[in-house]
């Protein structure tokens, strides 16, 4: 790289970290409008319809969750008896014999139903 071409890159850098110092200034403008949008969400987020809607964004239903699989079906709104309906048939197809039978079959039925609720298509039957 010659003398010439290294110079006009540093001229260039520095025209860039000249231009990204002054590319947002905390005006009095922009201040009023982010109080304003805080105000906003705050109202939103308090109404009936905004709770229900972020109430379950901390809820993890997945592998690192505090409830079992079986407590969470019925909190979050689901079928209790589709669930048993679920996990009858597991037990039927794979008939544990002893305890680390029935906890690696209940394992397998937890984690097919986390992903028919991730995948609701594969719950729809095929064609015939």
């Amino acid at each position: 790289m010659t003398a010439r071409e290294l110079a006009a890159r540093r001229a260039n850098l520095e025209k860039a970290w000249a231009a990204s110092r002054g590319a947002y200034r905390a005006t009095e403008k922009r201040l009023q409008a982010s109080r304003a949008d805080i105000e906003k969400a705050i109202a939103a987020r308090r109404s009936p319809e905004g709770n229900a809607s972020v109430r379950l964004n901390a809820l993890k239903h997945g592998l690192f969750a505090r409830r079992t699989v079986a407590a969470s079906v019925a909190w979050l709104g689901e079928d209790p008896a589709e669930f048993e309906r679920h996990l009858a048939l597991f037990d039927r197809m794979f008939i544990p014999g002893n305890e680390e039978e029935k906890a690696i079959v209940r394992g397998l039925e937890e984690t097919v139903w986390r992903r028919f609720l991730f995948f609701p298509r594969y719950w729809q039957e095929s064609p015939q």
